[in-house]
């Protein structure tokens, strides 16, 4: 697994005004928010499906994750479009901050930390700490069996006859 401190840039973004952060280098585009359809028997962190560039994929509720339901997609909210566990998916946020370079005076990584959760570490910035998620490791059993059973799997460059 990708430690933190192997990782160069993140992509720090707001949910309910908290931070959190992922690496740069899994997030494929960032899009403003567009109308999701919703998915029958989804988990419930899994609010839809967008159609990005012909594809169909499917919108994952980061704030459902830590805890926040309820919340409703707003025009300004921002879809991260990324590449984890072989899945593309566009994950719901409130807004994006910016893109944050990592060295060695804002890296806290902890064993402590990242022993059975799904974080790289945190990360220190000006004025606080920003988790920093391992995309590989977000998706849980019951999300991955909905996106295989769905065909949700990123399109192949092969031609399909």
């Amino acid at each position: 697994m990708k430690q933190l401190n192997t990782i160069d840039q993140v992509v720090i973004f707001l949910l309910n005004k908290q931070r959190f952060a992922i690496p740069l280098n899994m997030v494929e585009q960032i899009i403003r928010a567009v109308e999701v359809t919703s998915v029958p028997n989804a988990p419930q962190t899994i609010c839809g499906v967008i159609n990005y560039h012909g594809s169909v994929i499917p919108v994952y509720d980061f704030h459902q994750r830590i805890g926040i339901s309820g919340v409703i997609t707003k025009p300004d909210n921002r879809f991260v479009i990324t590449s984890m566990s072989n899945f593309k998916v566009a994950l719901r946020v409130d807004d994006i901050e910016g893109i944050e370079q990592l060295s060695s005076d804002n890296l806290v990584v902890s064993e402590s930390i990242q022993n059975g959760l799904d974080i790289y570490g945190v990360i220190k910035t000006v004025d606080r700490l920003v988790i920093v998620y391992n995309l590989e490791a977000f998706l849980n059993s019951d999300e991955i069996n909905f996106l295989i059973q769905n065909d949700f799997d990123p399109p192949s460059n092969d031609v399909k006859i």
